[in-house]
C-alpha cells in the first residue's frame, strides 16, 4: 500500500480481530506511480513493480522477501532488487511455473512481450514477443496477463486492432524451448476486445483450467460488457455474461473459492472514475451470474446514496480461496480522500 509518509509504496498487515491496517515498514518501491503486483509461492513473496516511464526510471524491478513467521516480519533478500528490462511499462504481471522459473509479461511497441529468469530468482534472460499470430500487431492501449496451471504458463492479451478484435491466451509447456508456444482464441466478435483481465486458475479440476474475467468494448446498452471465459479440460473456450454494458462496470477482479465451489466477481461502478465496488458471485460448477449491478460491496457507509469517495480498483489475493484463507478486497478513493477502503467476506 501507498504512505504519503515517504511518498513510497510498503508492505501492510491487516489484523482481522480489528480490521485496521498498519505498516510494517517494509518497503516495496519508492516511485509513487508505481504498478505492482505480488506472488505468495509458499516460502517467499515476490513483488514487481515498474512505471509508464519510458525511460530507464521506469524499469520493472523484481523484490522478493522472506517472512519470519515467530517475529511475523518480512524481509527483502540479498541481491534484490533485480532490474527484469529496461525502460517502463503500463502494467507489468508475474507467474512461477511448476519447475521454479518467474515468469513476466507487459505490453511495448503494440506487441505482447515475456520473460523468465534462468538459473535462479536474481537471472533472468532477455525479454521477447510472443512468437504467434496477433501478438505483434497490438494497439497502445491492449496489455497482457500471465497465470501458470498444470505444467504450463498461459498469456492472455486484448488486441482491439479494427479488423481481428478479440482475445487471445497463449500457452508454454513448463521447460519447452521459448519457441514453443501454442494460441487460441478465448473470445473473438465485434469489439469484444479490451484491456481489463483477471485471471484465475486451478489444478485438475472439472470445472477447467483457467478462468478469466474480461472487458469488451461494446457500445450498445445490452451487449456483454465483462465476460467470464473459462479454459475447459478439452481445451476450448466457454463464456458467461457477468455484466452488460448498461451497468457500466469497471476495473473487474475474480476469485475462486475452492472449499466452497464457488466464484467471486468485484467490479467497480460508474466507469472509469469509480464510484462504488459490486460483489457478483455465482456457482464454480454451473457458472450463471444474476443480472443487474450485484450487491454493493464497498461504498461510503457514512453516507450510502453518496459515490463519491470514487472508489476504484479492488484489488485482492492471487491465492484462490478456503474458510482458512478468508476473502479481503481492498479498493482506493481514487477522487476524494485518496485512502484505502476494504472489506471482508467470512467464507463458511
Amino acid at each position: 500500500m501507498f504512505t504519503t509518509a515517504g511518498e513510497k509504496f510498503e508492505i501492510y498487515r491487516l489484523a482481522w480481530s480489528t480490521q485496521t491496517w498498519s505498516s510494517t515498514g517494509v518497503l516495496i518501491d519508492t516511485r509513487n506511480e508505481a504498478k505492482i503486483d505480488t506472488l505468495w509461492d509458499g516460502s517467499k513473496l515476490y513483488i514487481v513493480s515498474a512505471t509508464m516511464t519510458t525511460n530507464t526510471s521506469g524499469s520493472p524491478e523484481l523484490r522478493r522477501y522472506s517472512y519470519n513467521a515467530t517475529t511475523d516480519t518480512y524481509s527483502l533478500d540479498a541481491g534484490f532488487p533485480v532490474t527484469i528490462v529496461f525502460n517502463g511499462m503500463e502494467v507489468i504481471v508475474l507467474a512461477k511455473d511448476s519447475t521454479g522459473k518467474l515468469w513476466v509479461t507487459f505490453t511495448r511497441s503494440n506487441s505482447i512481450w515475456v520473460a523468465h529468469t534462468t538459473t535462479d530468482d536474481l537471472t533472468w534472460g532477455g525479454a521477447y514477443v510472443l512468437p504467434v499470430a496477433n501478438a505483434n500487431n497490438t494497439t497502445a492501449d491492449d496489455i497482457s496477463a500471465i497465470i501458470s496451471f498444470e505444467g504450463k504458463v498461459g498469456v492472455m492479451w486484448g488486441n482491439q486492432t479494427i479488423g481481428i478484435e478479440a482475445t487471445f491466451f497463449a500457452t508454454h509447456v513448463d521447460g519447452a524451448p521459448d519457441s514453443s508456444w501454442t494460441v487460441s482464441s478465448a473470445l473473438q466478435f465485434a469489439e469484444s476486445a479490451d484491456d481489463h483481465f483477471s485471471l484465475k486458475s486451478l489444478e485438475n479440476d472439472p470445472a477447467g483450467k483457467v478462468f478469466a474475467v474480461a472487458k469488451t468494448s461494446v457500445d450498445n446498452a445490452n451487449d456483454p460488457l465483462y465476460m467470464l471465459l473459462v479454459l475447459e479440460q478439452d481445451d476450448t473456450w466457454s463464456s458467461y455474461v457477468v455484466g452488460l454494458k448498461s451497468n457500466n462496470h469497471t476495473r473487474a477482479i475474480l476469485e475462486i473459492d475452492e472449499e466452497n465451489r464457488m466464484l467471486h466477481v468485484f467490479l467497480a461502478a460508474p466507469c472509469c472514475s469509480g464510484g462504488r465496488i459490486y460483489h457478483k458471485q455465482t456457482s464454480l460448477d454451473n457458472p450463471s451470474f444474476a443480472p443487474g449491478m450485484g450487491t454493493s460491496f464497498i461504498y461510503n457507509t457514512a453516507n450510502p446514496s453518496s459515490d463519491a469517495l470514487c472508489l476504484n480498483n479492488p484489488t485482492s489475493t492471487k491465492q484462490n480461496l478456503t474458510s482458512a484463507t478468508e476473502l479481503v478486497v481492498l479498493a482506493g478513493a481514487g477522487c476524494s480522500n485518496n485512502r484505502y477502503y476494504h472489506n471482508i467476506i467470512d467464507l463458511p
